[in-house]
């Protein structure tokens, strides 16, 4: 059962969708002017909702603005609402105009706060679980299981029809691409895509955060956490690109999978980070060069690489009479290139490491990332997969890919410039404390002459 908002829903029959009787006026020359009275439209009678079949009732549908004015006339009850401005919750540049029809319909619901499935309360702003069949869903393989939304009204004919305003989070597989190897396991990504379903198809409620990708201290979400770092625009504007841009890395130039590591070069003057993957992929390279081998085509090795994607599109969603505005057609997204993805070093997200794209190869390489905690470096080791050779492994140093700095090294020896640092300041704090006990017994030895002289004899006149 819904309960209702404090706040009082305008009654229908308050608005007035005609002008109102005007009063004679005059002219200039002050002759009183007839204007001609607009008939007024009979009041309609509110909608029985209790008479409403959920199984036969078209659902409501949004029509979309460029603005609040754009061709604006005067509008008939039955066609669509009043415009609304909604700021969106996760970018207000993809905020929404937009109006919902049967007009009639809509506005004899009744706006709440709350809402209870099965015991369960949801509440605006909430992000929640969509129920989806197999013959909606794109992708029933997909890591996220459903769809996900944002509520941003409830509105109630009566407690048979209860219905929610959302905005849709596509998951990868949802994209007009498909997911993309940037895409981390449990990625959302937000959009302005606004529909109106059916309470009852709400299965669950559901935790996402937002994941800022920072230059140093990016926060470590736990592996189930789900979360969004990228907007979709379902109405760009242009050649404008419906995806908003994610920061790029590494030699290939393409976002971080956020479940994936992501190498920060240790060299001062460079700072930048490397996908694992393309660090093995060049370790590889020079595995060749060094045996003497050539090194197979690079066409063959990027068709061995290549991740397919699904090609399922969520275009429309018909849930319990509840219809979605189709979407748009958004430019075709490219899927990123071959890569290892985002997590920064001695994180605690495990390593994924690749084994279909080298197991054509002669050579695996595998970066190993180290622990702080347990004291280990990260350090990148070369398989041999050549017959004869029994797998035999070798670790090799592991170069910056644009500036060609030795990482490790670098490191080693900016630790041992702090080592050296510390072992300085802790002999000037020996030596700090040795001339402060020399001070001090210089000063009891003086003390205690002091106390051992004779007393002066005699007599002054």
């Amino acid at each position: 059962m819904p309960r209702k908002s404090k706040t009082p829903r305008r009654s229908t029959s308050a608005r007035k969708d005609f002008e109102s009787e005007s009063t004679p006026q005059t002219n200039g020359n002050g002759v009183v002017q007839d204007i001609k009275q607009e008939a007024e439209e009979p009041q309609r009678p509110r909608t029985n909702w209790s008479a409403v079949d959920p199984s036969n009732f078209p659902g409501f549908t949004i029509q979309y603005y460029t603005s609040l004015t754009e061709n604006k006339k005067k509008r008939k009850r039955d066609e669509e609402s009043e415009r609304i401005m909604q700021e969106n919750p996760f970018d207000k540049n993809l905020s929404t105009v937009f109006s919902v029809k049967p007009a009639d319909y809509w506005e004899d619901t009744s706006r709440y706060r709350k809402f209870t499935i099965m015991n369960e309360t949801f509440a605006v702003n909430d992000t929640v679980f969509i129920k989806s069949s197999e013959d909606e869903d794109p992708d029933p393989n997909a890591p996220i299981k459903g769809w996900v939304a944002r509520v941003l009204e409830v509105r109630a004919g009566d407690e048979q029809h209860v219905y929610l305003r959302i905005y849709w989070l596509y998951r990868p597989e949802d994209l007009p691409g498909g997911r993309a190897d940037y895409h981390g396991r449990n990625e959302l990504i937000a959009s302005n895509d606004m529909q109106i379903i059916d309470a009852m198809t709400v299965n669950a409620k559901a935790n996402v955060r937002h994941w800022v990708e920072l230059e140093d201290k990016s926060e470590v979400f736990p592996g189930d956490q789900l979360f969004w770092r990228q907007t979709y625009n379902l109405r760009p504007k242009g050649k404008e690109s419906p995806l908003s841009p994610l920061t790029l890395h590494c030699i290939d130039q393409q976002p971080c999978n956020p479940d994936r590591l992501l190498i920060q070069c240790s060299n001062p003057g460079c700072k930048k980070w490397l996908h694992a993957a393309c660090i093995e992929a060049a370790a590889v390279r020079d595995a060749y060069q060094s045996h003497g081998l050539v090194y197979p085509d690079e066409n063959a090795e990027a068709e061995q690489q290549k991740t397919p994607a699904s090609k399922g599109t969520r275009t429309s969603m018909r849930t319990n009479g509840a219809v979605s505005t189709p979407k748009g057609t958004p430019q075709h997204l490219t899927p990123a290139s071959k890569k290892k993805g985002r997590k920064k070093k001695n994180s605690s997200v495990s390593v994924e490491v690749d084994g279909e794209a080298s197991s054509a190869l002669l050579f695996k390489a595998e970066v190993i990332d180290g622990s702080e905690a347990e004291g280990t470096k990260t350090r990148l080791v070369l398989t041999d997969l050549r017959d004869g050779e029994d797998n035999k492994t070798w670790e090799v140093d592991m170069k910056c890919l644009l500036c060609g700095a030795r990482i490790e090294e670098v490191e080693q020896e900016q630790e041992q410039e702090q080592e050296q640092e510390q072992e300085e300041e802790h002999e000037q704090e020996h030596e700090h404390e040795e001339k402060e006990k020399v001070l001090s017994s210089v000063g009891s030895e003086e003390r205690e002459t002091e106390e051992t002289k004779p007393p002066i004899s005699g007599s002054f006149f």
